[in-house]
């Protein structure tokens, strides 16, 4: 036990009241009430086995399990509005929507190819927006949030707008007229650019003038940011991602961590941005069919192999 003073000193002949033996009490009864340290603890005098689990610390997984195992994927067709965004198409399925798979699908597109496609995006169109991986927890004491988020992000060069997928009209079209239309190869008609980049060809400094399609991601708990990334362009078609935030949290309330993304046109030269779902460059050149309306720089984005754990550490 800690060394323990007395904060009141009665003589003879004084006249107290209980308060004055209450103080010199209570220097004692704190030891007996919740006030242990290292000071009057023994050294492993506690075992694992003496502690209620969750006692100290708690780990929390997602709210959603299918995202703790990472098979979700999220899709960002530039549809959802401007700013920060919470939900996103979203399908289990990713033996299906692969990034290599479907980037790759109009070198082979056949008829079959095509159509399970479109099937299949019209499918996950029909379940709606779906929440991002959050977690969900009720705080039980004072205490800190560890906030963490693993994930891969990717840029498709295939339109996942649903309404966008080529037709087979297209297809019967590229296949009979061979493997060029003018100058430019099938492959390119369907996914032009592997860099989003757009510079407008009337500015004087086209380079300077250059909009990179970017996106940018932060963990948020009850709605404070605590991690951001900056913009983070499409130089590589795939990159992982982990952000990693703290905040107090207060006894007796309920909290939700979220991982959010936004996605924009940035140009590094005049330090201005343009929001993705406002603007949508098209690609010059490229031939109008009758059934084809043309391509445009503007690519999806793909979010998966995620995670999220919140560490919480009560006092």
């Amino acid at each position: 036990m800690a060394w323990k003073f007395r904060q009141e000193r009665v003589a003879d002949g004084d006249v107290v009241e209980p308060s004055e033996f209450r103080i010199n009490t209570n220097e004692f009864v704190s030891e007996l009430n919740g006030f242990l340290d290292a000071d009057n603890v023994k050294r492993q005098s506690i075992g694992n086995g003496n502690i209620k689990r969750n006692t100290f610390t708690e780990l929390i997984g997602p709210d959603q399990e299918n995202h703790g195992r990472g098979e979700s994927m999220f899709i960002f067709n530039h549809q959802r509005g401007v700013g920060w965004q919470d939900t996103a198409l979203m399908t289990p399925d990713r033996n299906f929507l692969v990034p290599t798979e479907m980037d790759t699908l109009p070198q082979h597109a056949d008829s079959s190819l095509v159509n399970a496609a479109e099937v299949k995006g019209r499918e996950i169109e029909a379940n709606g927006f779906k929440n991002l991986p959050r977690v969900k927890f009720s705080s039980d004491q004072d205490g800190l949030a560890i906030v963490e988020f693993c994930g891969s992000v990717s840029w498709s060069k295939w339109h996942y707008n649903y309404s966008s997928f080529p037709d087979q009209d297209v297809h019967n079209f590229l296949d009979s007229e061979g493997p060029t239309i003018g100058s430019l190869a099938s492959d390119d008609l369907l996914h032009p650019r592997a860099y989003q980049a757009f510079m407008k060809q009337t500015k004087n400094f086209k380079v300077k003038g250059m909009y990179i399609l970017c996106s940018q991601w932060r963990l948020t708990l009850n709605g404070m940011s605590v991690a951001e990334s900056g913009p983070l362009g499409n130089e590589y078609q795939s990159h992982p991602i982990y952000l990693c935030g703290t905040a107090p949290v207060l006894k007796g309330r309920e909290n939700v961590a979220k991982i959010e993304g936004r996605f924009f046109w940035y140009s590094p030269g005049d330090d201005i941005s343009i929001e993705a779902s406002g603007w949508s460059p098209p690609v010059k050149g490229i031939p109008t069919l009758e059934d084809f309306t043309g391509d445009t720089y503007r690519r999806d984005c793909l979010l998966y192999s995620v995670n999220m754990l919140v560490t919480y550490r009560k006092r």
